[in-house]
């Protein structure tokens, strides 16, 4: 059915403009579209069931080098543990540092200084600076070393950034302002397009980014930009995982990936006002930010969104096979 589709595509998207008069116009300009953003996904996977018991054998993607692309406050940490504890990512690791990340998003804060990538089968950046789930860009290395092997969390744009504006002001440039921001508002203008500017700028950032931060670059994201990072998101990142839909992500990072379904990737860690809490449900006022919203992410984790439901649909991603995936992890 894949290679059927793909045939079609590829057929469908070479019509001469004479030829596409023959069709429906309105609908060979939808197909063409969608033709477009499923391509991807269609060359790399096969549809199928995914059963209540079986997720192992389902899946078809292999996730190594892994790739993650951590945009701050998306329940990044978490996931890094859960990406470090995925069976084959990593050998000989300590029982100390297993039980670290196996207790979460705390745990991750102790040993992300390690160097990850000379234990683990990761995309290694380390000869441009980069470190195993920073937060640093990766504009000009995107084509060479991530294209097809991105794994992310996106956010709703105005809760992310509140969230990290209540986290000591993550991302904030201390460097360009040499001062903390005066207000909500002042801030999210700032960091605002966080997830574009990773996307397609260069730069390195890491733990909070105070002192060296894509996100927090006082330049705001452009039109250019966030139709790029549209792109890359739909070409370059097989997993895109939804922070609001913590529990499906989960469940279809195993239908694609298989893996042992485990309590911690479902953990509740860090569960504070300032907390980076992947599966909190609770919102941010964003009447601080008077109106104010973030244009380009916002059009980014739109595109987020359609990626997400196209993948539950297309490995059936269920509450049944989802629930199965709980109940291996050990949750009632």
């Amino acid at each position: 059915m894949a290679a059927s589709l793909l045939v079609c595509a590829v057929a469908l998207l070479a019509m001469s403009e004479v030829q596409a008069e023959d069709c429906d116009e309105l609908v060979a300009e939808s197909m063409r579209t969608e033709l477009l953003q499923s391509t991807a996904v269609l060359a790399k996977t096969h549809t199928h069931n995914v059963s209540p018991a079986g997720w192992r054998e389902k899946a078809t993607q292999s996730i190594t080098p892994v790739f993650f692309l951590h945009v701050p406050k998306c329940g990044g940490s978490q996931f890094s543990a859960s990406l470090l504890l995925f069976e084959g990512v990593c050998w000989n690791m300590t029982y100390q540092y297993r039980e670290a990340l196996l207790s979460g998003a705390r745990g991750w804060g102790t040993v992300r200084d390690k160097i990850w990538e000379e234990t683990c089968n990761l995309v290694d950046l380390r000869s441009y600076g980069y470190l195993f789930a920073d937060h640093s860009g990766i504009g000009s290395v995107y084509s060479r070393y991530v294209k097809g092997q991105g794994l992310t969390f996106l956010r709703q744009p105005e809760q992310r950034i509140l969230s990290g504006y209540n986290d000591h002001f993550h991302s904030w440039s201390y460097n360009f302002f040499d001062r903390p921001p005066s207000s909500e508002l002042e801030y999210a203008k700032v960091v605002a397009g966080c997830a574009v500017k990773m996307l397609t700028r260069d730069g390195q950032s890491s733990a909070i980014g105070l002192h060296g931060t894509v996100c927090g670059d006082p330049a705001p994201a452009t039109h250019y930009e966030t139709t790029l990072a549209i792109e890359r998101l739909i070409e370059g990142f097989p997993f895109v995982g939804i922070q609001e839909e913590w529990m499906q992500s989960i469940c279809l990072f195993h239908a694609m990936f298989g893996g042992m379904c485990t309590a911690q990737e479902f953990g509740s860690a860090n569960t504070g006002t300032g907390s980076s809490s992947a599966n909190s449900t609770s919102g941010y006022d964003t009447s601080v930010l008077k109106g104010w919203t973030d244009e380009q992410d916002g059009k980014l984790y739109a595109e987020g969104l359609r990626l997400f439901q196209n993948s539950l649909q297309h490995f059936h991603v269920n509450a049944e096979n989802c629930l199965s995936c709980m109940q291996e992890a050990g949750i009632k």
